[in-house]
């Protein structure tokens, strides 16, 4: 199951690589993924996309620098709208009383021992609830209290270390940035939702549908927007496709799409 880790700022993006790491130590069925995983010459808007549809569980590592990312604020509401998703705050060097607006509605997670391992827990039923090998409650308690320590030594030392040290350095992306790839990953993911294998198959039957009626009627190739003859005709011989109904939304919606759209048929 595909776990998306959300970062912004250098401190943020350690504790991201770092928990990705520790996850899979745990759950060997769990799949996080940061956007640092991208491979050189990948699309990086198309993979992060496509990550962020897919993912069931999103896990946005909050610090008080990046407590107000557009980026992070982005990530959570896309993920937020896939079915069956769950979305969490996870909290470095603050409290959820420090949280407000978008983020605040979401599960927060603590730095601590207890919040940490119930997350663990809702990853875990997260996986078996999509029909994967969870772990038996036993087994993630003894593996969570193996693995704790090195979790807690290492978010720590990143706390500590960026104590006192200045904040020029740090990987924040300007907010224009964010904002424009914001807009072309949320295109890309309501063109995947448009282009679904569903819709796609219905518009290729209703173009062989409307090349046969072309010839029927004499016509040869391009025709002009026209007469409700014909959309009534045309209608008669499709309207009844299961296909076509579940892609248009029902006969009303098919007819619309007919009429609006496909200038390749001979109305």
């Amino acid at each position: 199951m595909k776990i998306f880790i959300s970062w912004s700022g250098n401190d943020s993006k350690a504790i991201a690589e770092y928990l990705k790491k520790w996850i899979e130590q745990i759950i060997q069925a769990a799949e996080p993924w940061i956007s640092v995983d991208i491979e050189k010459g990948k699309k990086w808007n198309s993979e992060i996309s496509e990550k962020l549809e897919n993912s069931k569980v999103g896990i946005f590592c909050v610090t008080k620098e990046n407590l107000n990312s557009p980026w992070i604020l982005f990530e959570a509401g896309a993920i937020s709208k896939t079915e069956d998703s769950y979305v969490c705050t996870f909290l470095i060097d603050l409290n959820p009383t420090d949280l407000t607006g978008p983020l605040s509605l979401f599960q927060a997670t603590k730095f601590n021992k207890e919040d940490i391992f119930k997350l663990l827990v809702t990853i875990n039923q997260s996986i078996s609830n999509s029909g994967g090998k969870g772990l038996s409650m036993e087994t993630l308690k003894d593996l969570f209290e193996i693995f704790y320590p090195q979790l807690e030594e290492k978010v720590k030392s990143i706390i500590e270390n960026k104590k006192g040290a200045k904040k020029g350095g740090e990987e924040i992306r300007s907010e224009r940035e964010l904002l424009e790839e914001s807009v072309q990953i949320l295109r890309q993911l309501k063109q995947s939702k448009l282009e679904n294998p569903i819709e796609k198959e219905a518009k290729e039957l209703l173009n062989f549908y409307a090349e046969k009626y072309a010839k029927m009627v004499g016509e040869i190739k391009y025709y002009h927007a026209g007469t409700d003859e014909h959309i009534v005709e045309f209608m008669s011989r499709i309207q009844e496709n299961p296909l076509l109904l579940k892609a248009y939304g029902g006969k009303a919606g098919l007819r619309n799409k007919v009429k609006s759209e496909f200038d390749g048929l001979p109305f």
